[in-house]
C-alpha cells in the first residue's frame, strides 16, 4: 500500500509557489525538529499529543480484551466499539462548532478541566471496584475521556504548526511521526499491564489528563495570553 501511494503521489505537482518551496533533505528535517523541540510553545503541545495518543493506542489494542474478558460481552463487542466511535465522531464535530466562535486556547482550557474530572471519575470507579467496575458506569465515563482527546488532537496540532508556517509540511510530518511513535510506546506500556482488570487503563487516562493539563499551562508564552484562531483543523 505504501509503494502504491508513493507511485501515485509522484504524479502530483507541487502547489506551492517557487518562492515558498524548500528542498527536501535531512538538514531541513533536522532544523525543523530543533525548532519544534526547542520551544516550549511547540514541544509542550507535542508531548501532550504523545500522552493522548498513548491512551488511545492502548484502548485500540486492548478494547476487545476489556469488553470480552472484563465485562463478559464478547458478543456485543462490535456494537460497543461502534458506539464509542460515534461518541468520538460527535466530539470531532463539536470541536468545529466550538472553534467557530472561540480561540483554540479558549477551547482547550475547559476541555482539559473536563478531561481531568472525567479521568478522575474513571480511576475512582475502577479502583473502588477492584478493577472490574459496572459496565454502564465505566464505559460511558471512559468514552467521554476519549472524546476529550478528539477535541485535543487537532487543536494541539494547530498550536504546534501556528509558528511553523514556512515549514508547515515538514513540521506536520514530524508531529505525526513523533506523536504516533511516542504514543505507541506508551500505549504498549499500558496495554501490557491489562489482564482481567481495567485499572491500568484508568490510571493511564488519569496520568494523561494530569500531564496534559500541566503541559498546556507550561506552553503559554511568559506574560502573553495567546489567541490562536485558526479554524478548520482536523
Amino acid at each position: 500500500a505504501g509503494a502504491a501511494v508513493l507511485v501515485w503521489s509522484a504524479r502530483l505537482q507541487e502547489t506551492l509557489s517557487v518562492a515558498n518551496q524548500q528542498t527536501m533533505s535531512f538538514t531541513t528535517i533536522r532544523i525543523t525538529a530543533v525548532r519544534i523541540l526547542g520551544d516550549r510553545t511547540t514541544v509542550a503541545p507535542l508531548l501532550a499529543m504523545v500522552c493522548i495518543r498513548g491512551v488511545m493506542a492502548s484502548y485500540l489494542a486492548s478494547s476487545q480484551l476489556i469488553i470480552s474478558e472484563v465485562f463478559d460481552r464478547s458478543d456485543q463487542f462490535a456494537v460497543i466499539f461502534g458506539a464509542v466511535g460515534v461518541v468520538l465522531g460527535a466530539a470531532s464535530l463539536l470541536n468545529g462548532r466550538l472553534l467557530s466562535s472561540r480561540s483554540i486556547r479558549q477551547v482547550l482550557g475547559p476541555v482539559s478541566v473536563f478531561y481531568l474530572a472525567t479521568a478522575l471519575a474513571v480511576a475512582m470507579v475502577s479502583v473502588l471496584a477492584s478493577g472490574r467496575p459496572n459496565f454502564w458506569v465505566f464505559m460511558p465515563l471512559f468514552s467521554l475521556g476519549l472524546a476529550c482527546q478528539m477535541l485535543f488532537t487537532p487543536n494541539l496540532n494547530t498550536l504546534i504548526l501556528e509558528p511553523m508556517g514556512d515549514v508547515a509540511g515538514t513540521a506536520s510530518a514530524l508531529i505525526v511521526t513523533l506523536s504516533t511513535a511516542g504514543g505507541a510506546v506508551l500505549g504498549a506500556f499500558i496495554d501490557s499491564r491489562i489482564t482481567n482488570v481495567v485499572t491500568p487503563m484508568a490510571v493511564g487516562l488519569l496520568l494523561s489528563s494530569i500531564i496534559v493539563a500541566g503541559l498546556l499551562v507550561w506552553s503559554r508564552p511568559a506574560g502573553v495570553t495567546p489567541d490562536v484562531t485558526v479554524v478548520g483543523s482536523s
